[in-house]
Parts: C-alpha cells; sequence; structure tokens
C-alpha cells in the first residue's frame, strides 16, 4: 500500500503546480475586457432659453388693478365683511350641506340642515356656506341665499342660490 501512495506523489504534486498559462490568459481577457469599454462622455448642461411671455390684447391685457383686487380681497362695495366672525356653517361648501326639513315658530321660519351627520337649525339673516352666503328666505321647499363671489375682473358681485328640500332619506 506505500508502494502505491509513493507513486501517487508525484501525480499530486504536479498537479499543485501554478497554471502559469492560465492565469496569463486570464489577464489578457481582463484587459481586452477594460479596453472594450466605453469611457463615459461628460454630459453638457441644456441651453436655456429666457421665457418671454405672449403679447396679450383686448380682453386679455393684464390688469395690475385686477390683480390687486384679487390678492387683498377687501376691496369694493360688496366686499363681504372679513372682519366678523364666521359662523360654523361657513366652513361647508353648499354641496356639503342638505336641507332636511323646516318649522315654523311665531310666524318666522327655520330650517334644519345636515352637515357631516349633525343637525343644525338656520334661519333668515344666518350665514352658509364657503362663498360668504347670506340666507334671504326659507321656505318648506327650499333655503334661498345671496353669495358674495369674486368675478373675473376682482370685483365683489352677489348671486343668488338655493338648498332644495331633500325627500329621500
Amino acid at each position: 500500500m506505500k508502494k502505491y501512495a509513493l507513486l501517487m506523489l508525484p501525480i499530486i504534486l504536479a498537479a499543485c503546480t501554478p497554471h502559469s498559462d492560465l492565469r496569463s490568459w486570464m489577464e489578457q481577457e481582463k484587459t481586452q475586457a477594460a479596453q472594450s469599454i466605453a469611457k463615459a462622455k461628460p454630459v453638457e448642461p441644456p441651453v436655456h432659453i429666457a421665457y418671454e411671455p405672449p403679447a396679450f390684447s383686448g380682453l386679455n391685457v393684464f390688469n395690475a388693478t385686477r390683480l390687486n383686487v384679487a390678492r387683498t380681497g377687501d376691496e369694493g362695495p360688496n366686499a363681504p365683511d372679513f372682519k366678523r366672525p364666521k359662523e360654523i356653517l361657513e366652513g361647508f361648501g353648499l354641496d356639503k350641506v342638505q336641507y332636511v326639513g323646516s318649522l315654523q315658530k311665531n310666524g318666522q321660519w327655520q330650517g334644519f340642515v345636515r352637515v357631516e351627520n349633525h343637525v343644525y337649525t338656520v334661519k333668515v339673516g344666518n350665514h352658509l356656506g364657503s362663498d360668504y352666503g347670506v340666507i334671504q328666505s326659507i321656505t318648506p321647499d327650499k333655503i334661498v341665499l345671496e353669495e358674495t363671489v369674486q368675478n373675473a375682473e376682482g370685483e365683489w358681485v352677489h348671486r343668488p342660490a338655493e338648498i332644495m328640500l331633500v325627500t329621500n332619506n
């Protein structure tokens, strides 16, 4: 058995010798691969062109006074009173308000409106909606309001609005 072990020793030692041809081939392939990769070119920033606004004419002419009115919001004869404390129902748009009923008390109508599952009692003169609406009249089938909004020129104008009675609960 020792005899076979001594014969195997030269074969094992021959297998452990460095493979210089394999190593040189690997180095050559690495060099060729590195040379074939293209170098990144620096990116040039885009050229920015100065913006020139178009020339408007007619009704589209820029009007600085219209802009100032829209910014301040408190100019004009119809402007709402911004110093008045807001009522709770002014925090909701009319699309969120439902007129669910009415009651006549001492000759005056009172309305019941539902907002976010709460029912509130309103009367003529109360403010309602996010557009500075004031209740003008309450009837069994609708609440009539007058809202104050800004038009395209920034002027405060009054517009009518109604909330119809909801019949399907």
